[in-house]
């Protein structure tokens, strides 16, 4: 164990999170422009790369977190280890399920995604009523995203402001020689 994270797990941290702000940002600001439009289309096509470069970057996280010593945590009592757990598997099921409930919703809708040139394979058939359900959920899960992310920095605040310890420090060196 070591008392600082791995700079390969917190540049993607922080890369992730420029990410989610550009998704949630684009699928959010779609609603200034009119259904249709090249605007509207643009937004989406945004949110659908930034989406899917989440999903892309979540597996190579999850191999840095494999990967890279553990994080020291024995200021951390029994129920901020248990709180903490379910707050990251909270998020990666997030940084996962939502871009590919995003995907096979486009899939079921009959259309195709296209990144940067290619054409993304349909994840599931075209059926017009599951794509209903399935964006339902992928909508709900949004919302649910902005309560995990939320609750992920108020956790970082409250270590750095109430309880003092160097969590959110550590998180914001890019490499272990670094001092704030």
């Amino acid at each position: 164990m070591k008392n600082h994270y791995a700079p390969i797990s917190v540049w993607l941290h922080w890369l992730i999170f420029i990410l989610f702000v550009c998704a949630y940002s684009s699928i959010e600001f779609r609603v200034l422009f009119e259904k249709g439009t090249d605007a509207r289309n643009l937004m989406k096509y945004v949110h659908f790369l930034f989406g899917l470069s989440i999903l892309a970057l979540v597996g190579l996280r999850i191999v840095a977190r494999l990967v890279t010593p553990k994080v020291d945590r024995e200021s951390y009592n029994k129920f901020q280890r248990y709180v903490s757990t379910i707050m990251f598997t909270g998020l990666y099921v997030l940084m996962i399920a939502q871009p590919l409930l995003g995907w096979a919703t486009v899939s079921a809708e009959g259309h195709s995604i296209n990144i940067l040139g290619f054409a993304l394979p349909a994840l599931i058939s075209e059926d017009h009523d599951l794509a209903k359900q399935i964006q339902e959920f992928h909508e709900l899960l949004g919302t649910t995203g902005y309560v995990l992310i939320g609750l992920h920095a108020l956790a970082a605040l409250i270590h750095h402001y109430v309880v003092g310890d160097n969590t959110l420090k550590r998180m914001l060196r890019f490499n272990s020689k670094s001092e704030l």
